[in-house]
């Protein structure tokens, strides 16, 4: 169920409501960066910059070199 509508509504015409930083809030551990995936070791969340490609691992926990 969306509360978007009624979140709209509730402000008037003209007004907006709040911009998330982030789709799910969550935070890379190393950047601070919107991130929406974890790595597979640490199970920590990772932003793309920050989680290998190859193994899905955090630069922290990245082993591939």
């Amino acid at each position: 169920m969306s509360h978007g509508a009624s979140d709209q509504a509730a402000l008037g015409s003209g007004e907006q409501a709040p911009q998330a930083e982030s789709e799910t809030g969550f935070r890379c551990h190393i950047c601070q960066e919107p991130s929406e995936e974890i790595c597979k070791r640490c199970t920590r969340d990772a932003c793309p910059n920050h989680l290998c490609e190859k193994c899905k691992r955090c630069s922290d926990c990245c082993e591939c070199g």
